[in-house]
């Protein structure tokens, strides 16, 4: 188990930047422990920014979800009770794919831009 999180780490603490209706993996026991995570969707997000409503693909909500890496989860059921959110695996790929795309485009664009003479 790990240690209890700092008081430092839990006010450092940034919820990654979601979006509503983004498609997320919803932890039920607040991290994986070898439970199944659920499909579901984000309705609102808290006026903190530190936690989020689901709905998921049942149709139920949950409040209260905080980000899987959230320092809070660790420190009592209470925080966990909520359950947690991460990004799904596809959306993580599709993110990755698009920085990637982004990169190319940009040593493309480099590469394309003619280079200025300096001045003699």
């Amino acid at each position: 188990m790990m240690s209890s999180p700092t008081q430092d780490q839990i006010i450092s603490f940034e919820m990654p930047e979601v979006k509503i209706g983004t498609p997320v993996s919803f932890h039920p026991t607040g991290r994986d422990e070898g439970t199944f995570p659920q499909l579901a969707f984000v309705v609102r997000i808290s006026r903190t920014g530190r936690n989020i409503m689901l709905r998921n693909v049942n149709g139920g909500i949950n409040e209260s979800v905080r980000h899987i890496d959230d320092p809070k989860l660790e420190i009592n059921s209470d925080h966990r009770e909520g359950g947690a959110w991460d990004f799904t695996d596809e959306y993580k790929r599709i993110k990755e794919e698009h920085a990637e795309m982004l990169s190319r485009i940009e040593r493309l664009e480099l590469a394309l831009t003619p280079k200025t003479k300096k001045a003699e």
